[in-house]
C-alpha cells in the first residue's frame, strides 16, 4: 500500500484527523494508545514489576495475532514505536488539515 514514510505520512495525515469523531474522540484515541502501550514499556526500563508485566502482556497479545495471521511475530516487541507513531500521525493529521492535498484538491 504504502512504499515510503512519507507517503504513509501524506496518506494518514489526510484523513486521520476525523477517524476518531472529533478532536475530544481524538485526543482520548492518544491517551488511551500512550496509557496502554508506552507507559508500560517506559516503566519496564525503570524496574518497575507492573510496567514490565504491561510490556509482556502487550507483547505476548501482538505474537499471538501475529501467530493468527501470518504476520512476523518479531514486531511484537516493537509495539511501543508503533503506537508512538500512530499518535505522531494524528497530531500531524490535526495540524496540517486544512493544507493536506489529495489527487490535487484540499482535503
Amino acid at each position: 500500500m504504502y512504499t515510503s514514510w512519507s507517503l504513509i505520512k501524506s496518506g494518514y495525515g489526510k484523513s486521520l484527523n476525523k477517524a476518531f469523531g472529533s478532536a475530544i474522540g481524538a485526543f482520548f484515541v492518544v491517551l488511551l494508545l500512550f496509557f496502554t502501550s508506552i507507559l508500560p514499556f517506559l516503566l519496564s526500563l525503570t524496574g518497575n514489576f507492573y510496567g514490565w508485566l504491561g510490556y509482556v502482556m502487550i507483547v505476548f497479545s501482538r505474537m499471538l495475532s501475529a501467530i493468527k495471521t501470518q504476520g512476523r511475530i518479531v514486531d511484537s516487541f516493537l509495539h511501543p514505536i508503533s503506537a508512538a507513531l500512530l499518535i505522531y500521525l494524528i497530531i500531524y493529521s490535526f495540524k496540517v488539515r486544512s493544507s493536506i492535498t489529495w489527487k490535487g484538491r484540499t482535503v
